[in-house]
């Protein structure tokens, strides 16, 4: 059991590293509390031009800063699919406050699915 903790925690430090070490776009909001959908939409604008449905969590501090983000499932033009446990597995690991869920639709029509 300890062995297989302590795998988990070099995960998890590997996870950190490698989400905290993502570049983003200059200009965007990383760093300021996201109080408002506008900075998420700015942040993530750049999905409109992707070919595939993605579904990312964003993990948020207590003052609503962004701790790291991370695709969580990538799927086709019409659908992404993902557990809960995958949605909220990082967020948790890194003590998160909160969470914000980002998604694109590849084809342009926003309008949910049945």
């Amino acid at each position: 059991m300890t062995e297989e903790r302590g795998n988990e925690r070099t995960y998890l430090r590997e996870a950190s590293i490698k989400l905290r070490k993502r570049r983003v776009k200059d200009g965007t909001p990383v760093g300021e509390p996201m109080t408002d959908p506008d900075q998420v939409y700015e942040l993530f604008s750049d999905l409109q031009n992707e070919g595939k449905e993605k579904l990312i969590v964003i993990a948020l501090d207590i003052k609503l800063k962004i701790i790291c983000f991370e695709v969580v499932a990538v799927g086709s033009v019409r659908a992404a699919y993902a557990k809960p446990a995958e949605i909220i597995r990082v967020p948790i690991a890194m003590g998160a406050e909160a969470i914000v869920l980002v998604h694109n639709h590849p084809s342009g029509d926003p309008t949910p699915s049945k």
